[in-house]
């Protein structure tokens, strides 16, 4: 599994993650990609199988936003109508989609989005939420690091950053199937 999360500031986010892949309860590999891209301006981090993020990674490059601000009704809109379609589509041609008859489309994973400083949880099924608290973690250490960052000071990027980095620390410690290295990602609006 893995570790990833976000903090939600005023017009940014701080992203972190753990560099371990778990491939079997046997066997963990420090992973030469990182688990939080940016993507065409879109920072985006995955957890579960690593399919979605290799194909999200080397085979697509994600769709932009029309205007250079847009309000967060706006922005749902377009997780809705554009990014979320043009993902799946991708998940599709590249054999990661899975929908029998009579069942929804879904994906093995979670992805935590940040596109103009505002954070996304998109879930197996391609539903999508943001988080009201501004904090948004996922994968098997997620807890841990959620954990971590309840109530503390995240007010600036500089204190969010020194926050999330003892979040995924933790995180590497308790859990598992969490380790390698913490890596850190600021995306201003």
């Amino acid at each position: 599994m893995t570790t990833i999360a976000a903090i939600q500031g005023d017009g940014w986010v701080v992203m972190g993650a753990d560099t371990q892949s778990t491939v079997s309860e046997y066997k963990r590999l420090k992973m030469a990609n990182d688990k939080v891209i940016d993507n065409n301006g879109v920072l985006i981090a995955g957890c579960g199988m690593g399919r979605g993020m290799d194909l999200m990674q080397k085979a697509w490059v994600a769709p932009k936003p029309r205007k250079s601000r847009m309000s967060i009704d706006e922005l749902d809109k377009w997780m809705a109508k554009t990014f979320i379609p043009q993902m799946r589509q991708l998940f599709i041609d590249g054999g990661y989609d899975m929908k029998d008859d009579g069942e929804y489309a879904q994906h093995e994973g979670a992805f935590i989005v940040a596109v103009q400083g505002v954070v996304f949880y998109i879930d197996d099924d391609y539903s999508f939420d943001r988080e009201a608290r501004g904090v948004t973690t996922s994968g098997s250490g997620g807890d841990f690091a959620a954990g971590s960052l309840f109530k503390k000071d995240l007010s600036t990027i500089e204190k969010a950053k020194k926050q999330m980095e003892i979040a995924v620390d933790a995180a590497r410690e308790y859990d598992v199937y969490s380790g390698g290295e913490t890596r850190i990602y600021v995306q201003e609006a």
